[in-house]
């Protein structure tokens, strides 16, 4: 249909360095750390802050200059360097400025099972023929 607008179906808000979004029972937050370096957190919306320090991402949110926009039920969050785009289902997609895919979260296999015996976690990524290795 030409000229239709598509909505979207992400409610997400903005502050300093964060864009947070809000998907079915989840809570996505998109830090921008530097022109590189984008830090992810998935929470069910729900579960008890951690207590336990984040020891991957120790670097300050530097000064850097980015933007978030909506386009086709998508919200963009992007810097000079990287792009993170979230679809409508949640899933996550990484592409560099050329728009060059460089990692996209897959739903194989991705869940937070919340239990008793603390949260499990498990993601999946597409990354062509690369490896991935260090995620726990």
């Amino acid at each position: 249909m030409a000229g239709c607008k598509v909505k979207s179906l992400l409610k997400y808000e903005k502050s300093d360095n964060t864009v947070t979004i809000h998907v079915d029972s989840s809570i996505l937050q998109v830090q921008i750390i530097d022109h590189y370096i984008i830090h992810i957190k998935k929470v069910l919306d729900n579960s008890v802050a951690s207590k336990i320090p984040d020891y991957v991402t120790v670097l300050s949110p530097q000064k850097t200059p980015w933007q978030v926009a909506e386009k086709n039920g998508q919200v963009i969050i992007s810097t000079d360097s990287v792009k993170v785009i979230v679809n409508a289902n949640g899933n996550i997609q990484y592409q560099n400025q050329k728009d060059n895919k460089l990692l996209s979260e897959t739903k194989d296999y991705t869940y937070i099972n919340p239990k008793n015996q603390g949260n499990k976690v498990s993601q999946s990524f597409a990354v062509g023929d690369e490896a991935i290795y260090g995620l726990v």
